[in-house]
């Protein structure tokens, strides 16, 4: 096995999607764990937005490489690979550092732990679209306390592919999901989507709208992105109760009593660094979509040559689900 020639998305400085630059360069072999892939889609991501900026999780060493999610073809194997082999289609789970792989490329290389066959009912393009979106959503609503059936879920900024997935995992678990978004015009794509309520905030008293949804029955709020409405979540979930004043043994409305509810932060990594709950929920997910359950939602397709338009779209917070760039 020989190095190959690849034009891969790179930049040397943080910033805008101006930064992103069309290089060639040489990939190597495939070293032990790792395939090596001729990519046919691309998948976009807030984590690849705030890594360009500089601004994500781990420190950007420049010059860097970017991209978590795409979709191709085995080209070749590195040692101790033995579960994939050449030719086979997969799409790469999003589990690794950014300084060591980048997805946006001709071709690349990934570790082969976090690489997985497509099944036959998901094309290249949507394969590239699932996997940061259904993961985040499964390791937040499915890994830390399952909801029973008929829990009442808050989704903020629901038309994010996150917020997407998770109607989509709400749904699956017969619980009842209630969209909100800041988004003008989304009302009925996300009924579409699969809400059971669909709440524009600039328009109703969602508060109001999600403890009339959840009135005698459990709740919980995703929020995908720990956004700075988190007290009004909290408002949200709260529920003025009864209580036993038991110096005097009477029953009587006690104001300050309120049901607290619990927060828990689920890292994706948690999952997707132990192989057991990986695998757990990569069944989950691909059973979703081979039993028709789970749907793709692609918003926009751009070229690879696009690739800096397509940072643009992902910046402006347009899509209604996920941008794809094909190859």
């Amino acid at each position: 096995m020989n190095a190959i020639k690849s034009r891969v998305v790179r930049f040397t400085r943080t910033g805008g999607p101006q930064v992103l630059k069309i290089e060639e360069v040489w990939v190597r072999q495939p070293g032990f764990n790792e395939v090596r892939i001729a990519v046919k889609a691309l998948g976009l991501n807030r984590a690849d937005m705030m890594w360009r900026r500089g601004r994500y999780i781990e420190v950007t060493d420049l010059p860097a490489h970017i991209g978590y999610e795409a979709s191709g073809v085995v080209e070749s194997l590195g040692e101790g690979v033995v579960d994939l082999a050449v030719g086979d289609a997969v799409s790469v789970i999003p589990g690794f550092s950014l300084n060591e792989y980048g997805m946006h490329g001709e071709w690349v290389l990934a570790p082969a732990n976090m690489v997985i066959k497509i099944p036959a009912c998901l094309t290249f393009e949507e394969a590239a679209s699932i996997w940061m979106m259904f993961l985040t959503a499964y390791d937040a609503i499915i890994e830390p306390v399952r909801p029973s059936v008929g829990t009442t879920v808050l989704i903020p900024d629901a038309g994010s592919a996150e917020g997407i997935a998770a109607i989509q995992i709400v749904n699956a678990i017969d619980a009842i999901p209630v969209a909100i978004t800041c988004s003008k015009g989304l009302h009925k794509k996300l009924l579409d989507a699969g809400a059971a309520y669909a709440v524009e905030t600039e328009r109703e008293d969602w508060i109001s709208r999600f403890q009339h949804a959840s009135s005698g029955s459990k709740s919980m709020v995703f929020d995908p992105f720990f956004a700075p409405a988190l007290p009004p979540f909290l408002d949200a979930l709260s529920v003025r109760a009864q209580g036993l004043d038991d110096t005097a043994m009477s029953t009587r409305s006690i104001e300050g009593l309120v049901r607290l509810p619990t927060i828990f932060g689920y890292p994706m990594w948690g999952v997707t660094s132990d192989a057991q709950r990986l695998k757990a929920a990569t069944e989950f997910i691909l059973a979703g979509f081979t039993t028709g359950c789970f749907t793709p939602v692609i918003d926009r397709v751009f070229s690879f040559d696009e690739i800096v338009d397509a940072h643009r779209c992902l910046d402006a917070n347009e899509p209604f689900g996920k941008i794809i760039v094909t190859l």
